[in-house]
């Protein structure tokens, strides 16, 4: 069984699923223990770039 999915819903719910986790660190952590934060945020902007990448690879095999 195969999922199809257009580029902008899963960038979209890669975006809302990585916003959650960094609302749930940042509840979580305490004020002198960033790093996670900013790795959060980093993987949430990173994401998005990964599927673009792929998609331009895909259309241009076509």
């Amino acid at each position: 069984m195969e999922v199809k999915m257009s580029f902008e819903t899963a960038a979209g719910l890669w975006l809302l699923i990585g916003l959650i986790c960094v609302i749930m660190i940042a509840k979580t952590q305490d004020n002198s223990n960033k790093d996670d934060l900013l790795f959060s945020i980093f993987l949430i902007f990173f994401g998005p770039l990964n599927l673009l990448i792929l998609l331009l690879i895909r259309s241009c095999r076509d």
